[in-house]
């Protein structure tokens, strides 16, 4: 399988958080559309400039693909901060890295941010064999609105393929909301051969607790491919 998880790299599982109303009642109010949320925490995770040593976002996931096939494994984002120098940039550091135990597989990826800017500068694998340099990049505010959605970022391969990164931010509910970061990969000839949409669950406060991926491969004309979907909490 090859992917290339973001985030970013990958909502269709949506847990309904409520609170105990009058009499036991379980209430799940929607999160108002135009609700502000603060991305700061997340961000400081994704661009890789959250302090040295502070313990990596790690979720246990479980789940299937639409063969039957039961998936397990961990998602971890982890920031390397401060910055650091790379190709005689001055870079922050992040790194996303699924690694499922059933079936066995291990897909992940290296994001370095100009520190002067915060301007994405490369994507690579941990081997530095792949590597993707954005064309145009643009990160979400620290402060978002429910309801706001954009693009993060269009990079061209190595390999010749390319790929493109949006993001939206969704109600959830009780002040909630869905951070979705959606991946699609497209190969030299245009088609499309991965994707992909990380959603993180956030609490009031902006703090990712939980994690839902769907992630369909092996994309092709003739065949609509596998998806994967899986969902966890946060460790």
């Amino acid at each position: 399988m090859k992917g290339f998880l973001l985030t970013t790299c990958l909502c269709l599982m949506m847990l309904m958080s409520g609170c105990g109303g009058d009499g036991g009642t379980v209430v799940n109010a929607p999160t108002p559309m135009g609700t502000a949320v603060s991305l700061a925490k997340f961000r400081g995770y994704f661009m890789g400039y959250t302090t040295a040593g502070h313990p990596p976002m790690s979720f246990n996931l479980t789940g299937a693909d639409t063969q039957g096939v039961s998936w397990s494994g961990t998602y971890t984002l982890a920031a390397d901060g401060p910055s650091t120098m790379f190709e005689n940039q001055t870079v922050s550091v992040s790194s996303v890295t699924m690694t499922a135990n059933t079936p066995v597989s291990n897909i992940s990826n290296i994001k370095y941010f100009l520190a002067a800017n915060g301007n994405l500068y490369k994507i690579t694998n941990p081997l530095g064999t792949l590597s993707y340099v954005p064309s145009t990049s643009t990160m979400f505010p620290s402060l978002t609105n429910v309801g706001d959605h954009g693009s993060l970022a269009s990079l061209a391969g190595s390999d010749g393929s390319t790929v493109t990164i949006t993001w939206e931010l969704s109600p959830e509910f009780n002040g909630n909301s869905l951070l979705k970061i959606l991946t699609v990969t497209t190969n030299s000839f245009n088609a499309i051969t991965t994707n992909e949409v990380d959603t993180f669950y956030l609490d009031r406060g902006g703090n990712p607790y939980k994690l839902a991926l769907s992630f369909t491969y092996g994309i092709a004309p003739s065949t609509s491919g596998i998806t994967v979907t899986m969902v966890g909490k946060k460790n």
